[in-house]
């Protein structure tokens, strides 16, 4: 697994600047992760499972041991930061992709339907406009482009990456396959552990299509939250917001075709 030249750091050569200064690259360095004794490098993604990646490497690093610790993660996100010793060296590198479509509706039925710290940092970010519970995904998704780095939970995956190339390009629709990788590569044993934090609303049923729409406001989707069920991705987006997400998110979606070898779920609609 030991590479025979240096790995390219993606963000490293964009800048003159001497790379501490180097923004970019600064960023991808803060959401990354060393895993010690297999000398691994993770980068994490908010909203593609990185919150199960984060507590399996912190486990993995002896810092915690049970799922009892893991509200331990959310305050040590840069504990395990690699410095560029690290970064150049590592044995193995790996990091989880999600389809971006798929990524801003879990995001928008996450932090705003659930009316998170994120939902009221978007309000100042449009200057409060719309109250977060009026908010609908249209609403969220027309303003994309004037919000689009403002909070790494829709922020571009592509701005995550700290390397050109890793070892093992994973992604959130087929986290088992993620999973056995890791423990066959490195030893790693990962559990799910989205229904222990409740972020995720893969315990929740589908929502009968058609029942919420892409202007169905954030209380709606609570109030169906609250009877066990969560709106289907395809009924929240429309052809305008294909479209929205599509220019937006373009490097997303080129790279997570080109290195899972899978279409994203509205790739050529529009």
């Amino acid at each position: 697994m030991t590479a025979l030249h240096p790995r390219l750091l993606r963000y490293a050569r964009q800048d003159w600047t001497s790379l501490i200064n180097n923004w970019k690259h600064q960023f991808a360095v803060d959401h990354s992760m060393c895993q010690y004794n297999t000398n691994s490098i993770y980068t994490f993604i908010p909203k593609n499972a990185c919150s199960t990646m984060r507590f399996w490497v912190a486990t993995a690093n002896g810092c915690i041991n049970s799922s009892d610790n893991i509200h331990w993660i959310h305050q040590n996100n840069e504990t395990f930061k690699p410095n560029l010793g690290d970064l150049i060296r590592a044995k193995y590198t790996f990091v989880v992709l999600r389809d971006p479509f798929r990524r801003l509706a879990s995001c928008y039925l996450d932090k705003f339907v659930g009316q998170t710290n994120t939902s009221w940092h978007y309000y100042d970010c449009i200057k409060r406009k719309i109250e977060p519970q009026m908010l609908t995904f249209k609403q969220f998704v027309t303003s994309i482009p004037e919000v689009l780095r403002e909070n790494i939970h829709w922020r571009p995956q592509i701005d995550f990456l700290v390397y050109e190339q890793y070892d093992d390009w994973f992604c959130v629709e087929d986290f088992a396959m993620a999973a056995e990788t890791l423990s066959c590569r490195i030893g790693l044993t990962v559990v799910d552990t989205r229904p222990l934090l409740k972020h995720g609303t893969e315990s929740h049923r589908r929502a009968r299509r058609g029942k919420l729409n892409p202007e169905s406001p954030a209380h709606e989707h609570a109030r169906l939250r609250r009877a066990g069920s969560v709106a289907n991705v395809e009924d929240l987006y429309d052809e305008d917001l294909i479209a929205i997400v599509g220019r937006a998110y373009a490097e997303d979606i080129a790279l997570y075709r080109d290195v899972t070898g899978r279409k994203c779920l509205f790739e050529g609609v529009a």
